[in-house]
Protein backbone atom coordinates (compact mmCIF):
# COMPACT_ATOMS: atom_id res chain seq x y z
CA UNK A 1 0.00 0.00 0.00
CA UNK A 2 2.53 2.16 1.01
CA UNK A 3 4.76 1.36 -1.91
CA UNK A 4 2.03 1.59 -4.32
CA UNK A 5 0.63 5.34 -2.60
CA UNK A 6 4.52 6.27 -3.24
CA UNK A 7 4.61 5.54 -6.80
CA UNK A 8 1.32 7.43 -7.55
CA UNK A 9 1.89 10.65 -5.53
CA UNK A 10 5.83 10.40 -5.03
CA UNK A 11 5.46 14.42 -4.10
CA UNK A 12 2.75 15.01 -1.97
CA UNK A 13 2.85 15.23 1.79
CA UNK A 14 2.25 12.36 3.76
CA UNK A 15 3.39 13.81 7.04
CA UNK A 16 3.89 16.52 9.22
CA UNK A 17 5.53 17.29 12.28
CA UNK A 18 5.74 20.47 14.09
CA UNK A 19 7.54 20.99 17.43
CA UNK A 20 6.17 24.09 18.49
CA UNK A 21 3.36 26.28 17.20
CA UNK A 22 4.76 29.96 17.31
CA UNK A 23 5.06 31.57 13.77
CA UNK A 24 8.15 30.66 12.29
CA UNK A 25 8.75 27.45 14.05
CA UNK A 26 10.49 24.67 11.98
CA UNK A 27 8.03 22.46 10.45
CA UNK A 28 9.27 19.21 8.89
CA UNK A 29 7.07 18.04 6.19
CA UNK A 30 8.02 14.12 4.76
CA UNK A 31 6.40 13.31 1.34
CA UNK A 32 5.20 10.04 0.26
CA UNK A 33 8.37 9.25 -1.60
CA UNK A 34 10.39 10.04 1.20
CA UNK A 35 8.32 7.92 3.58
CA UNK A 36 8.85 4.84 1.40
CA UNK A 37 12.41 5.16 1.33
CA UNK A 38 13.01 6.10 5.01
CA UNK A 39 10.52 3.41 6.23
CA UNK A 40 12.49 0.91 3.82
CA UNK A 41 16.04 2.00 5.87
CA UNK A 42 14.24 1.24 9.25
CA UNK A 43 12.74 -2.17 7.83
CA UNK A 44 16.50 -2.52 6.97
CA UNK A 45 17.84 -1.41 10.09
CA UNK A 46 15.66 -3.31 12.10
CA UNK A 47 16.07 -6.56 10.21
CA UNK A 48 20.24 -5.94 10.94
CA UNK A 49 19.49 -5.73 14.27
CA UNK A 50 18.82 -9.14 14.69
CA UNK A 51 14.72 -8.68 14.11
CA UNK A 52 12.73 -11.33 12.75
CA UNK A 53 9.37 -12.07 11.60
CA UNK A 54 8.24 -13.60 14.81
CA UNK A 55 10.52 -10.87 16.80
CA UNK A 56 8.76 -7.75 18.14
CA UNK A 57 10.21 -4.12 17.98
CA UNK A 58 8.71 -2.02 21.10
CA UNK A 59 8.89 1.78 20.51
CA UNK A 60 7.73 4.46 23.41
CA UNK A 61 7.51 7.76 21.62
CA UNK A 62 4.92 10.94 21.15
CA UNK A 63 4.02 12.09 17.97
CA UNK A 64 6.46 12.84 15.80
CA UNK A 65 7.58 11.92 11.72
CA UNK A 66 10.13 9.39 13.35
CA UNK A 67 6.98 7.58 15.17
CA UNK A 68 5.78 6.90 11.71
CA UNK A 69 8.57 5.35 10.19
CA UNK A 70 9.27 3.40 13.41
CA UNK A 71 5.95 1.61 13.52
CA UNK A 72 5.45 1.17 9.56
CA UNK A 73 8.90 -0.31 9.21
CA UNK A 74 8.70 -2.26 12.42
CA UNK A 75 5.87 -4.00 11.15
CA UNK A 76 7.21 -4.80 7.42
CA UNK A 77 10.48 -5.84 9.37
CA UNK A 78 8.46 -8.33 12.27
CA UNK A 79 6.04 -7.00 14.84
CA UNK A 80 5.38 -3.54 16.58
CA UNK A 81 4.71 -3.05 19.90
CA UNK A 82 3.69 0.99 20.37
CA UNK A 83 3.80 1.44 24.15
CA UNK A 84 1.80 4.64 25.73
CA UNK A 85 4.13 7.02 27.25
CA UNK A 86 2.17 8.27 30.23
CA UNK A 87 2.70 3.93 31.58
CA UNK A 88 5.03 3.87 34.61
CA UNK A 89 8.59 2.03 34.10
CA UNK A 90 7.55 -0.90 35.65
CA UNK A 91 4.62 -1.67 33.55
CA UNK A 92 6.30 -0.66 30.54
CA UNK A 93 8.95 -3.48 31.82
CA UNK A 94 6.26 -5.98 32.16
CA UNK A 95 4.98 -5.34 28.33
CA UNK A 96 8.66 -5.46 27.51
CA UNK A 97 8.80 -8.86 29.07
CA UNK A 98 5.40 -10.48 27.43
CA UNK A 99 6.49 -9.76 24.37
CA UNK A 100 10.11 -10.56 24.22
CA UNK A 101 10.91 -7.10 22.85
CA UNK A 102 14.55 -7.10 21.20
CA UNK A 103 14.59 -3.34 20.43
CA UNK A 104 13.35 -0.42 21.92
CA UNK A 105 12.64 2.76 20.08
CA UNK A 106 12.31 5.92 22.22
CA UNK A 107 13.95 9.53 22.72
CA UNK A 108 17.03 10.86 23.07
CA UNK A 109 17.42 12.69 26.30
CA UNK A 110 15.74 16.11 26.24
CA UNK A 111 14.79 19.17 28.40
CA UNK A 112 11.04 18.79 30.32
CA UNK A 113 10.51 14.75 28.75
CA UNK A 114 11.12 11.70 30.95
CA UNK A 115 10.93 9.12 28.30
CA UNK A 116 14.39 8.44 28.30
CA UNK A 117 14.64 7.55 31.81
CA UNK A 118 11.63 5.51 31.25
CA UNK A 119 12.99 3.44 29.03
CA UNK A 120 16.11 2.82 30.15
CA UNK A 121 14.49 1.69 33.57
CA UNK A 122 12.18 -0.65 31.74
CA UNK A 123 14.57 -2.12 29.20
CA UNK A 124 16.69 -3.17 32.51
CA UNK A 125 14.45 -5.35 33.87
CA UNK A 126 13.54 -6.89 30.55
CA UNK A 127 15.03 -8.44 27.63
CA UNK A 128 15.74 -5.54 25.51
CA UNK A 129 19.02 -5.80 23.08
CA UNK A 130 19.42 -3.07 21.75
CA UNK A 131 17.65 0.83 22.79
CA UNK A 132 17.55 3.13 19.46
CA UNK A 133 17.55 6.87 19.84
CA UNK A 134 15.42 9.15 18.40
CA UNK A 135 17.14 13.28 19.01
CA UNK A 136 14.28 15.67 18.31
CA UNK A 137 16.97 18.17 18.24
CA UNK A 138 16.65 18.34 14.73
CA UNK A 139 12.89 19.56 14.87
CA UNK A 140 14.22 22.84 16.51
CA UNK A 141 15.66 25.96 14.77
CA UNK A 142 17.11 28.84 15.98
CA UNK A 143 18.11 30.06 19.73
CA UNK A 144 16.66 26.69 21.21
CA UNK A 145 18.49 24.60 18.67
CA UNK A 146 21.80 26.18 20.15
CA UNK A 147 20.68 25.93 24.10
CA UNK A 148 18.98 22.12 24.10
CA UNK A 149 22.42 20.79 23.85
CA UNK A 150 24.14 22.62 26.90
CA UNK A 151 20.90 22.10 29.26
CA UNK A 152 20.18 18.27 27.73
CA UNK A 153 20.03 15.89 31.02
CA UNK A 154 22.01 13.37 32.56
CA UNK A 155 21.09 10.40 32.24
CA UNK A 156 21.19 8.41 35.83
CA UNK A 157 19.29 5.31 35.07
CA UNK A 158 21.68 2.18 34.42
CA UNK A 159 21.52 0.53 30.78
CA UNK A 160 23.43 -3.10 29.56
CA UNK A 161 21.47 -2.51 25.84
CA UNK A 162 23.37 -1.25 23.68
CA UNK A 163 22.65 2.05 22.85
CA UNK A 164 22.46 3.97 18.76
CA UNK A 165 21.49 7.12 17.22
CA UNK A 166 18.21 6.59 15.27
CA UNK A 167 19.60 8.99 12.53
CA UNK A 168 22.89 8.12 11.73
CA UNK A 169 21.78 3.95 11.58
CA UNK A 170 18.91 4.52 9.52
CA UNK A 171 20.91 6.94 7.15
CA UNK A 172 23.47 4.15 7.09
CA UNK A 173 21.07 2.05 5.37
CA UNK A 174 19.68 1.27 1.78
CA UNK A 175 16.66 3.21 0.98
CA UNK A 176 15.74 1.50 -2.88
CA UNK A 177 14.49 -1.93 -1.63
CA UNK A 178 14.55 -4.25 1.08
CA UNK A 179 18.01 -6.45 1.84
CA UNK A 180 15.78 -9.75 2.09
CA UNK A 181 12.96 -11.51 0.55
CA UNK A 182 9.53 -11.25 2.74
CA UNK A 183 7.94 -14.25 3.32
CA UNK A 184 4.18 -12.89 1.45
CA UNK A 185 2.67 -14.55 5.02
CA UNK A 186 -0.55 -13.19 6.31
CA UNK A 187 0.98 -13.01 10.08
CA UNK A 188 0.74 -11.01 12.81
CA UNK A 189 2.55 -7.69 12.42
CA UNK A 190 1.78 -5.58 15.31
CA UNK A 191 0.92 -5.81 19.26
CA UNK A 192 -1.11 -3.17 20.87
CA UNK A 193 -2.07 -3.41 24.27
CA UNK A 194 -5.08 -1.96 25.80
CA UNK A 195 -5.75 0.51 28.50
CA UNK A 196 -4.97 -0.89 31.31
CA UNK A 197 -7.95 0.76 33.30
CA UNK A 198 -8.78 -2.81 34.83
CA UNK A 199 -5.64 -3.77 35.43
CA UNK A 200 -2.30 -5.01 33.25
CA UNK A 201 -2.85 -3.79 30.05
CA UNK A 202 -3.79 -6.77 27.69
CA UNK A 203 -2.17 -7.24 24.15
CA UNK A 204 -3.92 -7.61 21.46
CA UNK A 205 -2.45 -9.01 17.91
CA UNK A 206 -3.31 -7.72 14.85
CA UNK A 207 -3.03 -9.16 11.39
CA UNK A 208 -1.31 -7.61 8.28
CA UNK A 209 -4.20 -6.58 6.65
CA UNK A 210 -3.31 8.40 2.36
CA UNK A 211 -3.78 11.12 3.30
CA UNK A 212 -1.43 14.09 4.55
CA UNK A 213 -1.04 13.53 8.43
CA UNK A 214 -0.40 16.53 10.88
CA UNK A 215 1.13 16.01 14.32
CA UNK A 216 1.48 19.27 16.64
CA UNK A 217 4.34 19.07 19.36
CA UNK A 218 5.40 15.75 20.84
CA UNK A 219 2.30 15.71 23.23
CA UNK A 220 -0.41 16.49 21.32
CA UNK A 221 -3.39 18.11 22.55
CA UNK A 222 -1.48 18.26 25.63
CA UNK A 223 1.41 20.09 24.28
CA UNK A 224 1.49 23.90 25.25
CA UNK A 225 -0.43 26.08 23.03
CA UNK A 226 -2.22 23.62 21.56
CA UNK A 227 -5.43 24.31 22.23
CA UNK A 228 -5.20 28.41 22.16
CA UNK A 229 -3.47 28.10 18.40
CA UNK A 230 -5.42 25.27 17.51
CA UNK A 231 -7.88 27.18 15.06
CA UNK A 232 -4.56 28.46 13.51
CA UNK A 233 -3.11 25.73 12.78
CA UNK A 234 -6.29 24.40 11.06
CA UNK A 235 -5.88 27.76 8.87
CA UNK A 236 -2.47 27.16 8.37
CA UNK A 237 -2.27 23.89 6.99
CA UNK A 238 -5.85 23.51 5.35
CA UNK A 239 -6.65 20.45 7.81
CA UNK A 240 -9.81 18.99 6.77
CA UNK A 241 -10.14 16.19 9.06
CA UNK A 242 -9.33 16.47 13.18
CA UNK A 243 -9.69 13.68 15.15
CA UNK A 244 -10.41 14.36 18.98
CA UNK A 245 -12.30 12.91 22.12
CA UNK A 246 -14.74 15.02 23.98
CA UNK A 247 -13.03 16.33 26.65
CA UNK A 248 -10.47 17.98 24.16
CA UNK A 249 -13.46 19.22 21.88
CA UNK A 250 -15.14 21.02 25.10
CA UNK A 251 -11.38 22.36 25.65
CA UNK A 252 -11.37 24.17 21.64
CA UNK A 253 -14.65 25.57 22.41
CA UNK A 254 -13.29 27.54 25.07
CA UNK A 255 -11.03 29.42 22.29
CA UNK A 256 -12.63 31.92 19.54
CA UNK A 257 -12.48 30.62 16.71
CA UNK A 258 -10.48 33.22 14.94
CA UNK A 259 -9.18 32.09 12.22
CA UNK A 260 -10.52 30.68 8.46
CA UNK A 261 -11.50 27.33 9.22
CA UNK A 262 -13.88 26.47 5.77
CA UNK A 263 -11.51 23.61 5.02
CA UNK A 264 -12.83 21.57 7.99
CA UNK A 265 -15.27 18.63 6.67
CA UNK A 266 -15.51 16.88 9.19
CA UNK A 267 -14.62 15.80 13.07
CA UNK A 268 -14.12 12.32 14.34
CA UNK A 269 -14.77 11.40 17.78
CA UNK A 270 -13.84 8.41 19.63
CA UNK A 271 -13.29 6.90 23.68
CA UNK A 272 -16.15 8.47 25.13
CA UNK A 273 -19.95 9.16 24.26
CA UNK A 274 -20.34 13.19 23.51
CA UNK A 275 -22.70 15.23 25.66
CA UNK A 276 -25.60 16.30 23.76
CA UNK A 277 -25.04 19.76 24.71
CA UNK A 278 -21.38 20.02 23.25
CA UNK A 279 -22.52 17.59 20.38
CA UNK A 280 -24.44 20.22 19.59
CA UNK A 281 -22.72 23.92 20.33
CA UNK A 282 -19.45 22.10 18.37
CA UNK A 283 -21.50 21.69 14.99
CA UNK A 284 -23.16 24.79 15.61
CA UNK A 285 -19.68 26.89 16.44
CA UNK A 286 -18.08 25.33 13.15
CA UNK A 287 -20.36 23.89 10.79
CA UNK A 288 -19.22 20.59 11.09
CA UNK A 289 -20.29 16.89 11.70
CA UNK A 290 -18.93 14.98 13.93
CA UNK A 291 -18.71 11.46 13.11
CA UNK A 292 -18.63 9.14 16.03
CA UNK A 293 -17.73 5.42 16.12
CA UNK A 294 -17.07 1.99 18.44
CA UNK A 295 -13.50 0.99 18.48
CA UNK A 296 -12.31 -2.14 20.48
CA UNK A 297 -8.38 -2.52 20.19
CA UNK A 298 -9.27 -6.36 20.16
CA UNK A 299 -10.85 -5.98 17.16
CA UNK A 300 -8.23 -4.11 15.39
CA UNK A 301 -10.00 -0.67 16.63
CA UNK A 302 -13.06 0.24 14.42
CA UNK A 303 -16.03 -1.56 14.54
CA UNK A 304 -19.07 0.64 13.46
CA UNK A 305 -19.03 4.60 12.25
CA UNK A 306 -21.80 7.15 11.87
CA UNK A 307 -21.74 8.19 8.23
CA UNK A 308 -21.29 12.15 8.11
CA UNK A 309 -24.32 12.48 6.02
CA UNK A 310 -26.33 10.13 8.39
CA UNK A 311 -28.55 10.40 11.08
CA UNK A 312 -27.69 12.43 14.08
CA UNK A 313 -28.90 11.03 16.44
CA UNK A 314 -26.99 11.39 19.91
CA UNK A 315 -25.73 8.26 21.82
CA UNK A 316 -25.90 6.03 18.59
CA UNK A 317 -22.57 4.62 17.33
CA UNK A 318 -23.36 4.04 13.54
CA UNK A 319 -23.07 0.81 11.07
CA UNK A 320 -20.46 -1.56 10.97
CA UNK A 321 -17.49 -0.50 8.94
CA UNK A 322 -17.32 -2.53 5.41
CA UNK A 323 -15.94 -6.29 6.33
CA UNK A 324 -16.82 -6.35 9.70
CA UNK A 325 -19.96 -7.70 10.90
CA UNK A 326 -21.95 -6.91 14.28
CA UNK A 327 -24.13 -9.14 16.19
CA UNK A 328 -26.04 -9.00 19.41
CA UNK A 329 -26.27 -12.11 21.18
CA UNK A 330 -27.89 -13.44 24.50
CA UNK A 331 -25.20 -15.01 26.07
CA UNK A 332 -25.04 -17.78 29.34
CA UNK A 333 -22.29 -17.05 31.77
CA UNK A 334 -20.01 -19.73 29.76
CA UNK A 335 -20.37 -17.85 26.54
CA UNK A 336 -22.79 -20.06 24.49
CA UNK A 337 -25.80 -18.39 22.60
CA UNK A 338 -28.91 -18.41 24.00
CA UNK A 339 -30.57 -15.95 21.04
CA UNK A 340 -29.79 -13.90 18.48
CA UNK A 341 -31.35 -10.05 19.92
CA UNK A 342 -34.52 -8.65 17.61
CA UNK A 343 -34.02 -5.14 16.76
CA UNK A 344 -34.72 -2.74 19.90
CA UNK A 345 -33.35 -5.79 21.59
CA UNK A 346 -30.50 -5.52 24.49
CA UNK A 347 -27.32 -7.86 24.52
CA UNK A 348 -23.75 -7.99 24.12
CA UNK A 349 -22.20 -6.99 21.08
CA UNK A 350 -20.21 -9.36 19.52
CA UNK A 351 -17.50 -8.59 16.59
CA UNK A 352 -16.32 -10.99 13.17
CA UNK A 353 -13.90 -9.52 10.54
CA UNK A 354 -10.55 -9.16 9.47
CA UNK A 355 -9.14 -7.49 12.79
CA UNK A 356 -10.62 -10.47 14.78
CA UNK A 357 -7.76 -13.15 15.58
CA UNK A 358 -10.09 -16.86 16.29
CA UNK A 359 -8.43 -17.76 19.64
CA UNK A 360 -5.17 -15.47 19.69
CA UNK A 361 -6.53 -11.74 20.56
CA UNK A 362 -4.02 -11.85 23.49
CA UNK A 363 -0.55 -13.27 23.47
CA UNK A 364 -1.58 -14.92 27.34
CA UNK A 365 -3.70 -17.85 25.70
CA UNK A 366 -5.63 -18.23 29.22
CA UNK A 367 -6.99 -14.57 28.19
CA UNK A 368 -8.92 -15.77 24.89
CA UNK A 369 -11.02 -18.37 26.88
CA UNK A 370 -14.73 -17.95 26.75
CA UNK A 371 -13.75 -14.83 24.37
CA UNK A 372 -15.71 -16.06 21.45
CA UNK A 373 -19.24 -17.85 20.94
CA UNK A 374 -19.80 -19.74 17.75
CA UNK A 375 -23.02 -18.78 15.16
CA UNK A 376 -22.69 -20.55 11.90
CA UNK A 377 -19.30 -22.02 12.44
CA UNK A 378 -17.82 -18.63 12.62
CA UNK A 379 -16.21 -17.35 15.75
CA UNK A 380 -17.57 -13.91 16.80
CA UNK A 381 -15.36 -11.76 19.34
CA UNK A 382 -17.28 -10.86 22.85
CA UNK A 383 -16.48 -7.37 23.68
CA UNK A 384 -18.26 -7.53 26.70
CA UNK A 385 -20.19 -4.30 26.07
CA UNK A 386 -24.29 -4.62 25.76
CA UNK A 387 -26.15 -2.19 23.10
CA UNK A 388 -29.23 -3.07 19.94
CA UNK A 389 -29.34 -2.45 16.74
CA UNK A 390 -32.16 -0.44 15.98
CA UNK A 391 -34.91 -0.33 12.74
CA UNK A 392 -31.94 1.52 10.50
CA UNK A 393 -29.57 -0.97 11.75
CA UNK A 394 -28.21 1.77 13.69
CA UNK A 395 -26.09 0.11 17.19
CA UNK A 396 -26.32 1.89 20.25
CA UNK A 397 -24.43 1.50 23.32
CA UNK A 398 -26.26 0.85 26.53
CA UNK A 399 -23.53 -0.10 28.75
CA UNK A 400 -21.24 -3.46 29.92
CA UNK A 401 -22.04 -7.34 30.31
CA UNK A 402 -19.57 -6.94 32.97
CA UNK A 403 -17.93 -4.32 35.46
CA UNK A 404 -18.29 -0.55 33.75
CA UNK A 405 -15.19 1.59 33.19
CA UNK A 406 -16.22 5.18 33.71
CA UNK A 407 -15.20 7.49 30.91
CA UNK A 408 -12.99 10.20 32.09
CA UNK A 409 -15.89 13.02 32.84
CA UNK A 410 -14.74 16.60 33.03
CA UNK A 411 -15.24 18.04 36.76
CA UNK A 412 -15.19 14.52 38.68
CA UNK A 413 -12.97 12.66 40.76
CA UNK A 414 -14.81 9.54 40.31
CA UNK A 415 -12.68 6.21 39.69
CA UNK A 416 -12.43 4.34 36.53
CA UNK A 417 -13.99 0.99 37.29
CA UNK A 418 -17.07 0.39 38.87
CA UNK A 419 -20.25 -2.05 39.05
CA UNK A 420 -23.43 -0.15 37.39
CA UNK A 421 -24.98 0.10 40.94
CA UNK A 422 -21.71 1.73 42.58
CA UNK A 423 -21.72 4.04 38.96
CA UNK A 424 -25.04 5.23 39.67
CA UNK A 425 -24.42 5.78 43.19
CA UNK A 426 -21.24 7.75 41.95
CA UNK A 427 -22.96 10.01 39.40
CA UNK A 428 -25.45 10.57 41.78
CA UNK A 429 -23.22 12.09 44.15
CA UNK A 430 -21.07 14.26 42.01
CA UNK A 431 -24.10 15.39 40.62
CA UNK A 432 -26.24 16.46 43.90
CA UNK A 433 -22.73 17.97 44.53
CA UNK A 434 -22.54 20.15 41.76
CA UNK A 435 -25.94 20.97 41.58
CA UNK A 436 -25.69 22.42 45.74
CA UNK A 437 -22.44 24.07 44.29
CA UNK A 438 -24.25 26.08 41.49
CA UNK A 439 -27.17 27.26 44.17
CA UNK A 440 -29.84 24.69 42.22
CA UNK A 441 -32.14 22.78 44.91
CA UNK A 442 -31.80 19.93 43.04
CA UNK A 443 -31.46 16.21 43.49
CA UNK A 444 -31.11 13.15 41.64
CA UNK A 445 -33.41 11.06 42.22
CA UNK A 446 -32.28 7.88 40.62
CA UNK A 447 -30.42 6.89 37.53
CA UNK A 448 -31.88 4.29 34.91
CA UNK A 449 -30.47 2.25 31.91
CA UNK A 450 -32.47 3.35 29.43
CA UNK A 451 -31.85 1.12 26.02
CA UNK A 452 -31.66 4.51 23.67
CA UNK A 453 -29.81 6.85 25.71
CA UNK A 454 -27.84 4.63 28.15
CA UNK A 455 -27.57 6.44 31.60
CA UNK A 456 -30.25 9.31 32.43
CA UNK A 457 -30.14 11.00 35.52
CA UNK A 458 -33.84 12.11 36.88
CA UNK A 459 -33.66 15.86 38.70
CA UNK A 460 -35.94 16.79 41.57
CA UNK A 461 -36.38 19.24 43.85
CA UNK A 462 -36.92 22.96 43.78
CA UNK A 463 -37.57 23.60 40.40
CA UNK A 464 -39.43 26.99 40.46
CA UNK A 465 -37.58 29.48 38.40
CA UNK A 466 -34.88 26.75 37.08
CA UNK A 467 -35.06 26.37 33.21
CA UNK A 468 -34.33 23.29 31.57
CA UNK A 469 -31.02 25.28 30.44
CA UNK A 470 -29.65 25.79 33.36
CA UNK A 471 -29.83 22.51 34.58
CA UNK A 472 -28.69 21.72 31.18
CA UNK A 473 -25.73 23.62 31.55
CA UNK A 474 -24.36 21.18 34.21
CA UNK A 475 -25.35 17.85 33.87
CA UNK A 476 -24.67 18.01 30.34
CA UNK A 477 -20.97 18.47 30.93
CA UNK A 478 -21.43 14.65 32.55
CA UNK A 479 -24.13 12.63 31.05
CA UNK A 480 -25.11 13.43 27.78
CA UNK A 481 -29.06 12.48 28.48
CA UNK A 482 -31.56 13.82 31.94
CA UNK A 483 -34.98 14.96 32.61
CA UNK A 484 -37.45 15.63 35.01
CA UNK A 485 -38.24 12.79 37.64
CA UNK A 486 -41.94 14.59 38.09
CA UNK A 487 -43.33 18.07 37.26
CA UNK A 488 -42.90 19.48 40.56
Amino acid sequence: MLKITAEKHADRPASLFQMFLEPGSKAQTLSWGQMLEKVTQAVNLFRSLGVAEDDTVAYLLPGLNEAAITVTGAMIAGKANPINPLLEPEVIAAILREIRAKVLVTLKSFPKVDLAEKAAQAAVASDVETIVEIDMLPHLNGLKKLIVPMVRPKMTAPRKARVLDFHKVLAAQPKDGLTFEESGEDRFCALFHTGGTTGAPKLAQHRISGAHMIQTTPAGYRGDGVFEKFWQVVEHWKISIIVTVPTAAAMLLNYPVNSDVSSLRVAISGSAPFPKKLFEEFEQKLGVSIVGGYSITEATCIVTSKPPNGPCKVGLVGIPTPYCEVRVFECDDEGNIEKRCDTDEIGEICVLGPGVVDGQTYTDDRRNLGLYVVENSQSYLRTGDLGFFDEDNYLWITGRKKDIILPQMPKTAVGKVFKPDLRKQSISHVFDKTLADAGLDLKVTQVIDDKHCGMVAHLSGTRDGVLDEQADDIICDFIPHWDWETAN
